[in-house]
């Protein structure tokens, strides 16, 4: 099985939360940035919303702007059915893990999303190479 699969077929059917994206790390420059720490049943509500926020806080990875156009991670497309499972659209999720990033746009629909293109690169820590 790939991680791939293991992503497809195990972890979204299984959990149903869109905010596995922010957990799961491909090792390309644009995925989420990886935790050093470990995902518990007691913490991993408390890190999904934190993983969360710090995604679309990472102007590297969601631009945002002002509106009406808003530019986010290719992930927000990728898997918008997800997102809007969960929120009643994307534009609703992005805004409430944004925070005060968050175009007014958002929460009331009114943004076009663009997606910033994706950097497959891998992902190296500072002072490494990749």
């Amino acid at each position: 099985m790939t991680l791939d699969e293991l992503e497809q077929k195990i972890i979204r059917p299984t959990f149903k939360d869109p905010r596995v994206h922010f957990a799961l790390v491909c090792a390309s420059a644009s995925c989420p940035k990886l935790v050093r720490r470990a995902y518990t049943a007691e913490n991993i509500d408390a890190m999904l919303d934190e993983r969360g926020r710090e995604f679309l806080a990472d102007r590297s990875r969601n631009p945002l702007g002002t509106g009406p156009a808003v530019t986010v991670s290719s992930i927000f497309k990728w898997y918008a059915e997800d997102f809007a499972a969960a929120a009643g659209s994307v534009q609703v999720f992005i805004a409430r893990y944004a925070g005060h990033y968050a175009p007014p746009c958002l929460m009331s629909n009114t943004c076009k999303l663009e997606y910033a293109e994706y950097d497959w690169t891998l992902n190296a820590q500072p002072g490494q190479r990749p």
